[in-house]
């Protein structure tokens, strides 16, 4: 049981004697002093945690951090890292700290690897992967190498330059279909 006084007589679990002599809950949690729940303060939008940064709820309180990727105070704001930027003649890719890879630019025969054609001025997410450790962007494609030592390509096939067996365009990440482990792409 929660602390009480002889005004109050016993408090709930996670609850105290407040300063009108009643049962109160404790900061971050809420009921009427006897049962007390904890607040989902993520859920409920009661951090204060930055746009750019993740909140995770814990018993009477929660923690923000900066997600994976990105640095910085989780309070202010998280910006993400990145390790290297390839670019192509109208579009740009660039692999995160983390492993993602996010592009930009004109997406036309799906060179962007994120399932579409559209043109993207902002960056979006090519695939869902995050193992990527190189990557290495043509004209009109992309390819990545990922940690297993995998290639992958996307984007314009019409000679067969992603080396996927066909000629056929990749809006999304395509496994390279050679027998062998890659070490620079």
């Amino acid at each position: 049981a929660g602390s009480g006084g002889s005004a109050c007589g016993p408090c709930g679990v996670n609850a105290s004697c407040g300063a009108d002599a009643m049962c109160v809950c404790d900061a971050g949690f809420k009921g009427d002093g006897q049962t007390c729940e904890d607040v989902d303060e993520c859920g409920d939008q009661k951090d204060d945690c930055a746009e750019s940064a993740t909140c995770t709820n814990t018993e009477g309180g929660f923690e923000c951090a900066c997600p994976s990727g990105t640095v910085g105070d989780p309070l202010v704001a998280c910006e993400a890292r990145y390790d290297e930027v390839v670019t192509g003649v109208y579009h740009s890719c660039a692999r995160r700290t983390d492993g993602a890879t996010f592009c930009f630019g004109n997406g036309g025969s799906g060179k962007l690897g994120n399932a579409s054609s559209a043109h993207q001025a902002a960056p979006v997410q090519a695939g869902a992967a995050s193992t990527w450790v190189q990557l290495s962007a043509g004209t009109n494609h992309t390819c990545g190498l990922k940690q297993s030592g995998n290639a992958w390509c996307w984007g314009s096939n019409g000679f067969g330059q992603l080396g996927t067996g066909n000629l056929d365009t990749q809006t999304l990440p395509a496994f390279v279909s050679l027998d062998r482990v890659w070490k620079k792409i």
